[in-house]
């Protein structure tokens, strides 16, 4: 018999899904490090978006004992991208630069195309889709329990944002 939080899907179809990885590699399986690194999560504070369709909740879903995911609103999408999006080599990303090389009129547009589910950071030529973010100010708390006594898991719309705004920056 399946447990409660692995029946449930980890957000809406047609939306997107913010997931950070909260613990390292020390003790990752390789299957879920794979899962991982699929996700483009390859070492502790670094985040993502994904769609919100089948294959993402699947990777959720096996990766949940590293990471924390959650639906974030379209600002918070867009202050990720603003503070923490990076260019392929290495520079911060700019509206100008979205413009000229992904194909979107600003950062704003591809945030909200993002949110939507309409566009994936993969369709954005030239833009990182991995953002590496800071420890949050305040700590983590628990990283070994399920979010709210702890870090892992899937938090709401308010918590997952409150965690971007702390991480980036």
């Amino acid at each position: 018999m399946a447990r409660k939080d692995e029946k449930e899907n980890p957000a809406q179809p047609g939306g997107c899904i913010a997931v950070i990885r909260i613990r390292g590699r020390s003790t990752t399986s390789r299957g879920v490090e794979e899962t991982l690194l699929f996700m483009n999560l390859s070492r502790k504070n670094h985040a993502t978006i994904l769609p919100a369709d089948a294959i993402s909740a699947g990777m959720v879903r096996k990766a949940k004992d590293f990471i924390t995911w959650g639906t974030p609103s379209g600002k918070a999408v867009a202050e990720l991208l603003a503070k923490a999006g990076k260019t392929a080599d290495g520079k911060p990303l700019t509206d100008a630069y979205v413009k000229e090389k992904a194909g979107f009129a600003s950062i704003e547009e591809l945030a909200e195309q993002l949110h939507s589910g309409k566009a994936r950071l993969s369709s954005a030529k030239s833009v990182k889709p991995v953002f590496r973010l800071h420890p949050p100010k305040g700590g983590f708390g628990s990283i070994k329990r399920a979010f709210p006594k702890g870090a892992l898991g899937r938090r709401v719309t308010a918590d997952i944002e409150k965690l971007i705004f702390s991480m980036a920056g």
